[in-house]
């Protein structure tokens, strides 16, 4: 399970929100990412560094462009859909998609936001079995 994996990553490992859903979810599935993709999505985590959108809902929009993007997105036929709807079942699920939100609701000082993290985890595992990914 994904969820299974946040601990090493989140709390082991000392990664962002959005990294650790992309490096967890690469692993679980077995998703060809690269060190650059890891480096790209850093940047979303706390955030997007300033307490907006949720790194790790930004890090479940990353793995389904690696499940499903080959060339570019416009060229991915429904991938504009499914990113909506995994956001939208995100906000749902977790009461918002929006850190500061999130962090006022779910953080604690021992685990920082790994509650969000496996939230957010049900909700890309609920979404791509849904959408009959490889998971």
């Amino acid at each position: 399970m994904l969820k299974d994996r946040l601990e090493y990553y989140y709390l082991k490992s000392d990664m962002n929100c959005a990294e650790t859903i992309l490096h967890a979810a690469a692993d679980e599935w077995n998703l060809p990412v690269n060190q650059s993709a890891f480096k790209a999505i850093a940047g979303f985590g706390a955030g997007c560094g300033c307490g907006r959108f949720c790194g790790a809902v930004a890090g479940g929009l990353a793995t389904l462009g690696q499940m499903h993007i080959d060339t570019r997105a416009h060229a991915a036929e429904g991938f504009a859909d499914r990113c909506a709807a995994f956001v939208e079942a995100a906000e749902a699920h977790l009461g918002s998609v929006q850190c500061e939100v999130l962090k006022a609701k779910y953080r604690t000082e021992e685990c920082r936001c790994l509650k969000t993290l496996e939230l957010a985890a049900e909700v890309l595992e609920q979404h791509a079995a849904k959408s009959g990914d490889s998971v």
